[in-house]
């Protein structure tokens, strides 16, 4: 059993992550990396052990997702939290203050945020029904904003004002596009789980 391994055979988190880092250089270069980790104070990864052992052909190990998967789903939330942290500094830039649509699209994101949290939590119990299930939700919850952005969209017809629609156009635009990365991220994670 490797260090870090469990009794069902499983690696912990910090094991997993190392390993990951294991697979993508070669052994020369992970030794140097636990060297780089130990000279900064921080405690080794449990995998070191498994290293100093004499076991340098490690090369390959098993995460609860494909490394492609890990990469996308990384991508994806990161686009998320920087499309979010974008949104209000455009608001901001174009001195808008939300209005009751934008709070509701935004409280829409935020509610599918929190499902793609628990869809995460699920991954190590690889517990796929209930994941896909959670991701279908988090999709429902988009669709709902597209509905709310469609009817913002509609009143805007009416407003002579055109600094005021091209900014509140612009604003739910990016909060629906936000809401499309959100159920991409969704779909993946809940059928990868």
């Amino acid at each position: 059993m490797v260090s870090g391994e469990t009794s069902q055979g499983i690696l912990e988190p910090e094991t997993r992550r190392f390993h990951f880092e294991l697979s993508r250089r070669r052994p020369d270069q992970a030794r140097i990396r636990v060297s780089a980790l130990n000279s900064t104070g921080s405690s080794p990864p449990p995998a070191e052990a498994f290293l100093k052992a004499g076991n340098p052909g490690v090369e390959a190990f098993s995460t609860p997702l494909e490394p492609e998967d890990i990469f996308e789903l990384s991508r994806g939330l990161d686009e998320i939290l920087n499309s979010a942290k974008n949104i209000v500094g455009e608001a901001e830039a174009m001195q808008t203050a939300p209005d009751g649509a934008m709070a509701e699209m935004a409280a829409e994101l935020a509610d599918s945020t929190r499902r793609l949290a628990e869809i995460f939590a699920m991954m190590t119990r690889n517990d796929r029904a209930v994941a896909t299930a959670v991701a279908e939700l988090a999709v429902k919850d988009q669709r709902h904003l597209e509905h709310t952005y469609r009817v913002a969209m509609s009143a805007l017809v009416d407003d002579q004002n055109l600094r005021e629609v091209t900014a509140r156009r612009e604003l739910y635009r990016r909060l629906a596009r936000t809401g499309d990365d959100l159920v991409g991220v969704a779909e993946r994670s809940g059928t990868r789980c």
